[in-house]
């Protein structure tokens, strides 16, 4: 195997994919492999606790169901501090039925007006951040981090708890 060939191909392209939350320790292309187990804390699939969290979409990709209706997966980043990110997939399925999510989702991310007056447009989604509630879903005897509603609020508050109208005195 050609290692300097394969090495000048793939040189700085880790960074470039975002490869670099894996460790910036290289190993060499012919090194030998210790059996180390897999380090939970490091995954980004890895199960949170339920809750609400802060999310930003990183990409969108359509699909079908099984059924034939439309859909998308949207590819979420969960930041947690003091950890890696935990990457989350939610799928939003275009019917009547279950609009009340999409409806919940582009006001979670700020474009319901615009989805509303011009329609969905998915184009704008990536980048967009909100919040959301996680539970699990246990599936094939394996709990999975599932998105249950997406938060948004109405109206932010201005006044403080215990604040007083302020008086004018003439």
């Amino acid at each position: 195997m050609n290692t300097k060939a394969i090495e000048s191909q793939v040189n700085g392209q880790n960074t470039a994919q975002g490869f670099d939350q894996f460790g910036s320790a290289s190993i060499g292309w012919n090194a030998k492999l210790e059996d180390v187990p897999e380090d939970e804390s490091h995954s980004l699939y890895r199960l949170l606790p339920e809750g609400d969290y802060d999310f930003t979409v990183e990409d969108v990709n359509y699909g079908r169901t099984k059924t034939g209706n439309n859909m998308v997966v949207v590819k979420l980043i969960i930041k947690v501090p003091g950890e890696n990110d935990v990457h989350v997939d939610d799928r939003l399925i275009f019917t009547v039925k279950a609009q009340w999510k999409l409806v919940s989702f582009f006001k979670s991310i700020g474009l319901f007006e615009e989805a509303q007056t011009s329609g969905m447009n998915w184009d704008h989604v990536p980048d967009r951040s909100g919040r959301l509630t996680l539970k699990h879903r246990v599936y094939n005897e394996k709990t999975y981090n599932q998105v249950v509603k997406y938060l948004f609020t109405t109206t932010p508050a201005v006044t403080k708890p215990n604040q007083q109208p302020a008086t004018v005195e003439w």
